[in-house]
Parts: structure tokens; C-alpha cells; sequence
């Protein structure tokens, strides 16, 4: 199977910032709503804030006490959070941190090379020099609010162990995308994907895509 980088740059699958024509854009919005949405409904997703209540204390006779003053203090910062608020962030621009080895030493271990490998290396450098992802044009991301990585969210900040949030919301997580690399028949696709999510979710995966009738789905995932 012949393969080429498209000439779009799509967000999360994504939607970026260049000229296309019509029956690209139309591709573009397509990738984008349909794997989406898979990604954020078939993962399970944890919550990273706001943090669990205080653990109960127990005594030597296995009695358990309630530290009422932590309690308090607790139950009065949840009641600041806007619970019906889901938010996912996403990084600014596209993602890569396999190297050509990594992805095609996985892609000959799922016998999938051959139909990718025509277009690896453009895929590889389009993805380092990074290209801006616009979030708005993603619809379809089930009970999730997307915001920018950028606007919540200073660079190597360790959102799990700074205490010094002040978030109105339930965040679950950030988002890292790939540019998809489709082949020329436009039925199959590759993206590079990784989540961190809770406090023992982090995963990356190359997700190989494919076109049905009716929408493009999730047809492998690679667990790299």
C-alpha cells in the first residue's frame, strides 16, 4: 500500500494551521471527530484533580476516627468545584517522541511496515518541527472540555505532586498527538497518541486507523 504525509496538518488528529482544499478539509474534520471521540470514550480515564478525601484514621483497636478539622477543610474546597466540569488539555502543538527506529521496529512487529514506510520520514520530521493545533474545531469530544495544555498548564509542570492549583474543575488528564500519516487511498491511517491521566495512566500508543463505511475508527492500538 502506497503511502504519503498528508499536505493538511490535522489536530489530535487534529486540526492545524494550513491551506487546504475542500475534499481535504472534509477528511480533516472527519479524523478528527471520529478518533476523538473513540480515544475519549473506550479509554478509561481517572481523574487527577481534584485529590481524594483524607484517608479515615485508625486506632490500635482498628477503630475508625474521623479528623473532623480535615474534613471541614475538604468538604469546603470540593464545594468550590464545578463537578459537571470534565477537562482534558491538550498540547499546543503536535507530538513525537518516538524516533524512526522505535516506530518502524514496531510497526515490522505487527507485520504493518510495508504499507507506512513510503512515508516515515517526512511523518518523523514534520512531527519534531512541531505544528500548531487548533482545539475548536474538534465537536465531538464526548463529556469532555478541551483546553490548550499552555492555558492550565505551565511546561514540565508536575501536576501531581504541586499542591498549588487552584482549578474549578475536574481535570483528568493531558492529551499528546502525532500529524497521522494516511495512505494514499485515504482507508488507513497512523498517529502516535499519549495520555497522562490519574496517577498510574500514562500510556503512549502508534494507533493505526482505518476507514469504514461510515466513519474512520480506532483499528489497532500499539501499546509502545
Amino acid at each position: 500500500m502506497k503511502v504519503f504525509s498528508l499536505s493538511i496538518y490535522i489536530i489530535s488528529l487534529l486540526s492545524f494551521n494550513s491551506c487546504t482544499n475542500s475534499s481535504e478539509s472534509k477528511l480533516e474534520s472527519e479524523i478528527i471527530n471520529d478518533i476523538f471521540l473513540q480515544i475519549t470514550d473506550i479509554d478509561r480515564w481517572y481523574p487527577i484533580f481534584p485529590p481524594p478525601p483524607p484517608p479515615q484514621l485508625i486506632d490500635k483497636n482498628g477503630n475508625i476516627n474521623i479528623d473532623s478539622l480535615n474534613e471541614k477543610k475538604y468538604n469546603e474546597f470540593i464545594s468550590k468545584i464545578n463537578s459537571s466540569r470534565h477537562v482534558l488539555s491538550i498540547e499546543d502543538s503536535t507530538y513525537l517522541s518516538l524516533d524512526t527506529a522505535k516506530i518502524i521496529e514496531n510497526l515490522k512487529a505487527e507485520g504493518l511496515y510495508s504499507s507506512f514506510k513510503m512515508g516515515i520520514i517526512n511523518f518523523i520530521q514534520d512531527n519534531k518541527n512541531g505544528i500548531a493545533i487548533r482545539i475548536n474545531e474538534i465537536k465531538n469530544t464526548g463529556q469532555y472540555e478541551l483546553i490548550k495544555r499552555s492555558e492550565i498548564l505551565p511546561k514540565g509542570f508536575n501536576f501531581r505532586i504541586n499542591p498549588n492549583i487552584n482549578w474549578t474543575y475536574c481535570y483528568f488528564g493531558n492529551l499528546m498527538f502525532s500529524k497521522p500519516l494516511i495512505d494514499e487511498n485515504k482507508k488507513y491511517g497512523l498517529i502516535v497518541f499519549e495520555k497522562i491521566c490519574g496517577y498510574e495512566c500514562d500510556v503512549e500508543y502508534i494507533l493505526i486507523i482505518r476507514r469504514t463505511k461510515d466513519k474512520w475508527i480506532i483499528d489497532r492500538k500499539i501499546l509502545i
